[in-house]
């Protein structure tokens, strides 16, 4: 995992600095950079969020930063925090927001 290391001197930040960022132990970070053992996928995620990368940059599976994914349109704060909310929805909570938020769009003017 030696592109965690690299990004993280890119940005000028100690090992200490970025564990603190991203809520591990400096040692584990450590053992990350050195390939001792690999992240799970979430702190995977946090670090390609964090770094502004793929998670396939981080693996080395690519040479380049970012996905296609990623040049996409970024959701904003609200769209962000609602679908962080679903995410924790049971299913049947899921569909009552989808309903909810189906019957909020405006209609459309051929269906009037």
């Amino acid at each position: 995992m030696n592109r965690i290391a690299e990004l993280r001197r890119e940005r000028g930040l100690t090992q200490i600095q970025l564990s603190k960022a991203l809520g591990i132990s400096q040692s584990s970070l450590s053992g990350y950079e050195n390939g001792k053992f690999e992240p799970d996928q979430e702190m995977l995620l946090s670090m390609a969020k964090y770094f502004d990368v793929s998670v396939d940059y981080l693996l080395c599976r690519t040479s380049q930063k970012k996905s296609r994914l990623q040049s996409e349109p970024t959701l904003s704060a609200d769209q962000q925090e609602l679908l962080e909310l679903t995410k924790k929805l049971d299913r049947d909570k899921l569909e009552v927001v989808k309903t909810v938020a189906r019957s909020l769009q405006p209609k459309s003017s051929h269906n009037q």
